[in-house]
């Protein structure tokens, strides 16, 4: 298990779609002003096309991605804290990885070697 890259992250946050859907972001995602400033369990709100649930909002998830500084790495998603502009699957946040905050967590991934791909899936997302 490790962290999902930043490329791999987005495509798992897109569920499979070329574009992130329709919903008001409220269905999908805690920020600030639906959170009352603190996280919510997983699964609360709707899945994305993967069944992957809180990829936006919620927590900031790491990447293996380098952040700006020496050390730095990144990461996605936007938090419970943010407001809705910022709560978007290509915002992006820069940080030592010794930073601990409540509005931080991560996702784990894996490295499959299935049909020709190295990478099968980000939080267990179904093979085709």
């Amino acid at each position: 298990m490790r962290l999902p890259t930043e490329s791999e992250w987005e495509w798992a946050a897109y569920g499979g779609t070329a574009e992130l859907p329709r919903e008001p972001l409220d269905a999908v995602a805690w920020l600030d002003a639906n959170s009352n400033d603190s996280t919510h369990p997983v699964a609360a709100k709707m899945p994305n096309g993967y069944g992957l649930f809180d990829m936006l909002g919620n927590v900031w998830e790491w990447v293996q991605d380098a952040g700006r500084g020496t050390g730095d790495h990144v990461l996605k998603g936007g938090s419970f804290y943010n407001i809705a502009r910022d709560v978007r699957v290509s915002g992006r946040m820069s940080s030592p990885p010794d930073i601990r905050h409540r509005d931080m967590g991560f996702r784990c991934a894996a490295s499959v070697w299935s049909e020709g791909h190295l990478f099968r899936d980000v939080a267990n997302i179904p093979s085709e």
